[in-house]
């Protein structure tokens, strides 16, 4: 377990320019759009008395600094409710990029420069050293995203307290009591498995292509569900048996190019109930976080990438050129 954390460690601090100073950067533009927007709100409120038009900062401003009544209030909360899901789906947009180019050169890269000889040399099995790369791109780097949103989300509300306050607004009866920031962490804590499994099928994929080919893995990882997604269309135009283009696209190019950007919610989203509200219910309620966890696609998706991951490490053990 412990030589499991360091090799852990050793993905993290060899890629941690991607995994943690990405994200500071995706948040710390962020809170400076933010900052300029509540700027912008000030030098309005200044110049004309008031707001014309509505600056939105996560909240309405002309709302915040006037006498909003309870409804308002409550909306306030349920904005910043959405808020606080939209910067961690930012960053997480950020990190599927990242991960994307991490997995495909991870056990490439080590062949290309020949430092698999040495860390072969070492009392490490490939199943070990493919598995750490594997927990780092689905739990450790989601994890370090989701702090780094989270510091940046109420590094914005503290800035819009102080817009409050300095107004002549209560921050805690306007801003921090309507919000419901414990329950939203919950809800993103019990999201981070769902990812994860989700995502598996392009890690399993990319990691693959990634111990398999001798060179542009990129190409072949891209270019294979690709030509096979146009090469069904064609089956099908000729009149022979094939895969329905959804289901090819969907379920299978989709699934193996881009489950590393946490879109689960979008299959479910088509068949939620009617009295579902976006605002109130995001896309991290927590029915729609049970039925996501009930998706067979989910299961089976994760059992591919499972057996890719697999031949991942077959592949390692076996690499030929050693």
């Amino acid at each position: 377990m412990k030589t499991f954390a360091w090799l852990v460690k050793r993905e993290y601090w060899e890629r941690r320019g991607g995994m943690l100073w990405a994200q500071v950067v995706c948040g710390g533009v962020l809170v400076l759009v933010s900052l300029l927007g509540l700027l912008i709100g000030t030098v309005a409120l200044r110049a004309h008395g008031g707001m014309d038009t509505q600056i939105n900062v996560g909240v309405p401003l002309g709302q915040l600094i006037g006498h909003p009544t309870a409804a308002q209030i409550a909306q306030f909360g349920l904005a910043l409710d959405a808020s606080m899901i939209s910067f961690v789906g930012i960053g997480s947009m950020v990190l599927a990029f990242v991960l994307f180019f991490y997995l495909l050169s991870a056990l490439y890269d080590e062949r290309r420069d020949r430092s698999i000889l040495f860390w072969k040399s070492l009392p490490v099995s490939d199943r070990d050293t493919v598995l750490a790369k594997v927990v780092t791109a689905t739990v450790l780097a989601p994890v370090i995203a989701m702090i780094v949103a989270l510091a940046a989300y109420f590094a914005v509300l503290i800035l819009l307290s102080l817009f409050a306050l300095l107004h002549g607004g209560n921050p805690v009866t306007l801003l921090w009591l309507p919000s419901h920031p414990l329950i939203m962490l919950t809800k993103l804590i019990i999201a981070l498995p769902l990812n994860a499994l989700w995502a598996l099928p392009t890690v399993g994929w990319l990691l693959l292509c990634s111990a398999a080919v001798r060179a542009a893995p990129f190409l072949w990882a891209v270019l294979l569900p690709l030509a096979a997604g146009v090469l069904n269309g064609v089956i099908s135009l000729m009149g022979l048996p094939g895969v329905p283009g959804a289901l090819m696209w969907n379920m299978g190019v989709l699934r193996l190019l881009g489950s590393t950007f946490p879109g689960w919610f979008g299959h479910l989203m088509a068949t939620r109930p009617g009295n579902f509200d976006p605002l109130r219910d995001g896309v991290l309620g927590f029915d729609l976080l049970g039925r996501g966890y009930a998706m067979p696609s989910l299961w089976i998706g994760a059992a591919i990438g499972v057996a890719m991951i697999a031949a991942a490490i077959a592949f390692r053990r076996r690499n030929s050129d050693l």
